[in-house]
């Protein structure tokens, strides 16, 4: 694997303030802890899923189906829908009509185009704090080979610029995006922008919910 070098996270002292206002629901942030979703599986199948379950009772999580993946889900995060292969975690308590801190679980088409795992990923509908457009930028990335439940894939650690209606940079935003091209029933992206506190772990300790063929 080619060794790239790693860029730290920098944040405006606008983006900061965006973000405390965009979350204007008490104190509710990207790293609180979620309620999940109605009638989501916790059973697992595969290599991880007892890891997994260890971590998510030691952490006061639940093990609740993100689209494809089990992952365990803090009080707080809101697991959405799927739609057309894409499920929305996001903040609990976001003003309505307002910008919501949320990540992307991705599969089929729900993946636009063909997805290059050193290349900073735009298309997740989650946008950028304080309600702009992301932006890749040509800043290399820091790559990692990870294994989700028995299944390689990519972590890539990337500098996003995030951008208003006139295509000006506001901020930069540091983005995690994991690539996991032979998952159980097809490619899966997972792309965070909102620094999601937790994720890292929880993607780590997570299992499929369908095992492998």
């Amino acid at each position: 694997m080619t060794s790239f070098t790693r860029h730290t996270m920098r944040l405006t002292l606008g983006a900061t303030l965006a973000l405390a206002a965009l979350t204007g629901c008490g104190t509710t942030t990207a790293s609180d802890t979620l309620t999940p979703a109605t009638g989501a599986s916790s059973d697992a199948t595969g290599p991880a899923a007892g890891t997994a379950d260890a971590h998510a009772a030691d952490s006061g999580e639940i093990r609740t189906a993100v689209g494809p993946i089990l992952l365990g889900v803090p009080d707080r995060w809101d697991v959405l829908d799927t739609v057309d292969g894409a499920t929305i975690v996001q903040a609990k308590g976001c003003a309505a009509d307002t910008p919501c801190p949320a990540f992307a679980v991705l599969q089929g088409d729900a993946i636009i185009g063909e997805t290059d795992p050193s290349a900073a990923y735009t298309q997740d509908g989650t946008g950028c704090p304080g309600g702009l457009a992301p932006q890749a930028t040509d800043d290399d990335p820091t790559l990692t080979e990870v294994v989700i439940d028995g299944v390689d894939g990519t972590l890539a650690e990337l500098r996003v610029d995030c951008t208003d209606d006139d295509g000006a940079v506001r901020h930069t935003v540091s983005q995690l995006q994991w690539y996991l091209p032979d998952a159980p029933g097809g490619p899966v992206l997972i792309v965070d922008r909102w620094s999601f506190d937790g994720l890292r772990n929880s993607v780590a300790g997570a299992a499929w919910v369908a095992s492998q063929s």
